[in-house]
């Protein structure tokens, strides 16, 4: 039988192994915690980031946009709230494709720049070439109007530039948060949102960022 003396020597033994079995084991822990942490940063920060704010018909936007005088990024953010980068959206008021246009206002777009469009036969809209070149010349066009205010032009994108209009009487500029229509205030804030994020995340949507040359499509070709 082992004496009193010997057996608490090795209790006490094994208690200390198995701290030192717990500090490794914390130890092996943390450092797992922190390596995960950290591929889940890069992740998100690579990639992440880009599930959230994808980028769909990219030398198109790049081009075309560029090609109006419009912003990439601001093209790439309206999209994104427009319709998601679904080529086959179409709101319950018949706004439809990628940028929504309602198709009185892409006939009017089309015929300024000598395009065939039938607002009667609107199907021609769910292709993104046309309607991101109509719909980018449609912004550039209410930013000219609006004297490059974006707030301004993107409220007359969403509510129609005589409802703009009416609110400017009130002031001579339009702040975000003095859009009476909550829809409309609403998506003002979300493509300036999604814009700041694209021009984070994509380079090729800031000024001279892309290596594109001029779009030669269809579209793309004016007399």
């Amino acid at each position: 039988m082992m004496a009193a003396p010997e057996a608490k020597a090795l209790r006490q033994k094994r208690r200390s192994q198995r701290r030192k079995r717990l500090r490794r084991w914390l130890v092996g822990l943390g450092l797992g915690l922190a390596l995960l942490t950290g591929a889940l940063f890069w992740f998100w920060e690579g990639r992440g980031e880009r599930l959230f704010y994808p980028l769909k018909f990219e030398e198109t936007i790049v081009t075309v946009s560029r090609e109006a005088g419009v912003e990439p990024s601001l093209v790439a953010g309206l999209i994104l709230a427009e319709s998601g980068f679904k080529s086959e959206a179409r709101s319950c008021v018949g706004a439809i494709g990628l940028m929504q246009l309602m198709p009185p206002t892409a006939q009017w777009v089309a015929e300024l720049h000598s395009l065939p469009f039938d607002a009667e036969e609107p199907q021609s809209l769910y292709d993104p070439e046309l309607n991101i070149y109509l719909g980018s010349y449609y912004l550039a066009w209410l930013l000219e109007r609006f004297q490059q205010q974006k707030v301004e032009a993107l409220a007359a994108y969403n509510a129609g530039q005589h409802q703009v209009d009416e609110w400017l009487e009130r002031g001579s500029v339009l702040r975000i948060e003095e859009i009476p229509v909550a829809e409309t205030r609403f998506f003002v804030q979300r493509v300036l949102d999604n814009q700041e994020e694209y021009w984070k995340l994509y380079p090729q949507l800031r000024p001279n960022g892309g290596e594109y040359s001029l779009w030669s499509g269809e579209y793309g070709q004016k007399e």
